[in-house]
């Protein structure tokens, strides 16, 4: 990967690979149990790939699939995702989704103070960019951030994240049919 990356042509084509390859990789390491015996040379490697993509020069006209990847890596290495949800907002500040992906990866680590802050910051920015979607991905942050269940919202989300898609459906129907009412039986099941 990195090879092919240093003999593209063109800036767009080094771009393309390098986000392909950092999706690539993190859905790989969102995948593997960090107690796997190559888990290091993954995280290396995805590691090298991010690097050079934020080294790269049009990482700013890109930056919208930067999420999706720090979201795979907040399921799996959440220092990773933290590190490069900073990196992210420090080309470009003051985006109130890039802003979002900071504020969840803060609430993965257990930050919750700094998350709420973020969110607030967010918030603001999204009200005079008249962004609506965003609002309402930062409200309903916010609102787990402050239930009585705030606390937890770090080893939920780490868990619901480190689970394919697969794995959550499932335990989504497990659950239906564990709190559904049989009428056959004239019993509860709880």
């Amino acid at each position: 990967i990195i090879e092919r990356y240093k003999i593209s042509h063109t800036a767009d084509e080094q771009m393309t690979l390098l986000l392909g390859a950092s999706l690539l990789l993190a859905e790989k390491l969102s995948r593997m149990k960090p107690t796997h015996p190559q888990a290091s040379a993954w995280e290396g490697l995805t590691r090298d790939v991010l690097d050079s993509l934020f080294d790269s020069q049009t990482i700013i006209e890109r930056a919208d699939f930067m999420p999706d990847i720090i979201i795979k890596l907040a399921g799996y290495i959440p220092d990773m995702a933290f590190e490069y949800v900073h990196k992210l907002n420090a080309l470009i500040p003051d985006h109130p989704r890039f802003l979002s992906i900071l504020a969840l990866v803060q609430a993965m680590k257990d930050d919750i103070k700094a998350a709420r802050e973020t969110i607030k910051r967010a918030e603001k920015l999204a009200r005079q960019q008249k962004d609506t979607e965003i609002l309402e991905t930062l409200r309903s942050l916010r609102e787990e951030l402050d239930s009585p269940f705030g606390s937890m919202i770090g080893p939920m989300l780490r868990m619901r994240m480190s689970l394919g898609d697969a794995d959550i459906d499932e335990m989504d129907e497990m659950m239906d049919d564990f709190l559904t009412f049989d009428d056959d039986d004239d019993e509860e099941v709880f």
